[in-house]
């Protein structure tokens, strides 16, 4: 799994997000990786994110990649702990 770290929010049918840049890929049973840290700290040393929505970005995702590793580096179990059941569409 590619799990992006930012804020998201539904109006009705429209989603709305501010991307914190952070990534964390999820390799099922086997382990997870922090990415994109470096993209965070440009996006914070350019002025497109303030430090407030650094800072908040960082507590996320050590939250989550936390999480995850407490799964079994499993995303569906790590939110299912957390009360959020995935169904997954078959393609």
């Amino acid at each position: 799994h590619y799990v992006d770290i930012g804020e998201f929010a539904r109006d009705g049918d429209v989603w709305h997000s501010i991307d914190h840049y952070l990534d964390i890929v999820v390799r099922t049973g086997r382990d997870s990786e922090l990415l994109d840290v470096d993209e965070l700290l440009a996006a914070h040393s350019t002025g497109l994110l303030d430090a407030g929505t650094t800072e908040a970005a960082i507590r996320r995702a050590s939250t989550a990649v936390d999480g995850i590793a407490a799964a079994n580096h499993d995303v569906d179990g790590w939110l299912a702990a957390l009360g959020m059941t995935t169904h997954w569409a078959d393609r």
